[in-house]
């Protein structure tokens, strides 16, 4: 009796450990690839910010300027 339970209690321990590991390796997963998508949006962010930027320091530049240098 007493090594059916140990038997039984080895097999649910093992059946644990696959689940836990599985949930593991899935979160990981999926904390790497949020982390991905988080580092493609910023980048992706970067550079819109940074192309507005140019973009109105452009305008800036043309506004209440006749294009020639000052002597």
């Amino acid at each position: 009796m007493l090594k059916k339970q140990l038997k039984n209690l080895r097999k649910n321990i093992g059946e644990i450990w696959k689940i836990w590991q599985n949930k593991n390796a899935k979160r990981e997963f999926l904390e790497e690839e949020i982390y991905q998508g988080d580092l493609q949006q910023e980048n992706y962010l970067d550079g819109q910010t940074r192309d507005m930027t140019k973009n109105i320091g452009k305008d800036w530049k043309e506004i209440g300027d006749s294009g020639k240098e000052n002597n």
